[in-house]
Parts: structure tokens; C-alpha cells; sequence
């Protein structure tokens, strides 16, 4: 793939004016040059130029700093308004729903799995009384302004907790951006501060050989190198968050 040749990629290194107001015209994450943030803007389009190197078929990317989207890009046929399946990002949705249900005290993160599953209804729905998605709806999709997202269901109406959520690139960036700022959006607390820790925790050791997969898994999201985290789907779905650089 030549980048190059793309019939669609945008890249805001230094801005169209025109195209960087219809952009943010659709989403409430404002943009603005990789300087402004204190990146140097070569160093983004090495990192490009690497990916096209090696041949990796990016569908897009997205890269946030200080709450700013300083590079973005979509790769032909896929565009920004596109809702993609997550795969198993979806598990850090599915996460983030018992951590609103721990926070009003429908259950605690000690009780027993097998104790909400004698009618063999999932935990979030036996204790919410809503599917996992309009539970998530006013709590999480609301106040991060994501919208047309669709989740998966079976026959009997009950969301798949690890895959089937569709969203677009600018969601998923909405949800690291939460966590990064563990759980305040626009100025608002949508999750407790001790869960983002918690959750995004080394819970479980990984002894595995290849060194991003070695630094422990929290709930349902995997610790990364250079003290990150991310939330992680089949296929090179990666939404990674890196606290130390304050970036998405």
C-alpha cells in the first residue's frame, strides 16, 4: 500500500483550515497542530512511513495529546464516520459497565461469578434489569457524545460481553481519553477514579515471550511497556493509552 496513493488520508500535520472546521464540527475532541502539543511533526510521519514500510494495512489512526487530536488518518475504503467491529475492545466496554455497577452498588468485585448465574442471565443485565448497551447509554455513550455505536446480541436479546460493539475511531479515542483522565470527561466525572486505577491494573501476571504482552493484565485491559495500558481487539484493534506522555 502507497500512501501516497490512498484516494482518501488525512493527516493533520499542518492544517487545511476548511477541513479541520468540518471536523470538528462533528466531534466534541478539538483539534490542533502536533507543535502546539510539543510534537514534532516529522516524527509522526516517520512513524507513517514505517507502517507503509512494512506493509501494515492500517484501516486508520488516531493520535491524541493534552485531550487534542494532533494526527489522524483514514486509509481507502474506510472514512471517519465508518463504525467498525472492535472485537475484543469490546471486553473493556463490557469492564467498564460492572465499573458503574460497583459504583451504585449492585454488586461488589469480590462476589462469587457463579452466585448471579442460577437463571443463567449475564451479571450486568440479572443486576441492572437493561442489555449491557442501554445500560452503558446514559452513563458512558451519552456524556461522551458517541453515537450510532451498535453491539451484538443473541436470540435472547443480551449483549456479547467479549466482542460484537461497532464504533467509529473517534469513539474509541473518546474511551482511552476517559480513562487517561481517570474517568472525567469535559469536566464531568463519569467513573470513579479508584476504578481506572483498579481496573487498568497489573491484576494478573502474563509470563509471556513477547514483551508488550508481558506486563500483566488488569480487568479486561492489558498493561503495556512504558507504564501504558490498552484495550485490545482481534485483527490490530489497539487503544492505548500512555499516562506518562498524556496521550492516546
Amino acid at each position: 500500500m502507497n500512501i501516497r496513493n490512498t484516494a482518501l488520508l488525512i493527516i493533520q500535520f499542518k492544517f487545511d483550515l476548511e477541513r479541520w472546521d468540518l471536523m470538528f464540527i462533528r466531534s466534541k475532541l478539538p483539534r490542533c497542530s502536533p507543535e502546539e502539543q510539543g510534537i514534532n511533526s516529522e516524527f509522526i510521519s516517520n512513524f507513517i512511513k514505517e507502517i507503509e514500510i512494512n506493509e501494515i494495512r492500517l484501516r486508520s489512526f488516531m493520535f491524541l495529546r493534552h485531550g487534542f487530536v494532533v494526527a489522524e488518518g483514514w486509509w481507502a475504503p474506510y472514512s471517519p464516520d465508518q463504525s467498525y467491529m472492535t472485537f475484543s475492545i469490546s471486553k473493556s466496554f463490557t469492564s467498564t459497565s460492572v465499573g458503574f455497577a460497583i459504583s451504585e452498588k449492585l454488586f461488589s468485585i469480590e462476589d462469587k461469578v457463579i452466585s448471579f448465574f442460577k437463571e443463567e442471565v449475564p451479571i450486568i443485565q440479572k443486576v441492572t434489569g437493561e442489555t449491557m448497551v442501554n445500560y452503558l447509554e446514559k452513563r458512558l455513550f451519552d456524556p461522551l457524545d458517541i453515537k450510532n455505536y451498535t453491539w451484538d446480541t443473541c436470540p435472547k436479546g443480551i449483549n456479547k460481553g467479549g466482542s460484537g460493539l461497532n464504533l467509529r475511531t473517534e469513539d474509541i479515542a473518546k474511551f482511552g481519553q476517559l480513562y487517561l483522565q481517570k474517568g472525567l470527561y469535559n469536566n464531568q466525572r463519569i467513573l470513579p477514579e479508584k476504578w481506572i486505577i483498579e481496573a487498568t491494573g497489573c491484576s494478573t501476571a502474563t509470563e509471556v515471550k513477547q514483551e508488550e504482552y508481558s506486563c500483566g493484565y488488569g480487568y479486561q485491559f492489558w498493561r503495556c511497556t512504558h507504564n501504558g495500558y490498552r484495550a485490545e481487539g482481534a485483527l490490530g484493534q489497539h487503544c492505548i493509552v500512555m499516562p506518562d506522555e498524556d496521550a492516546v
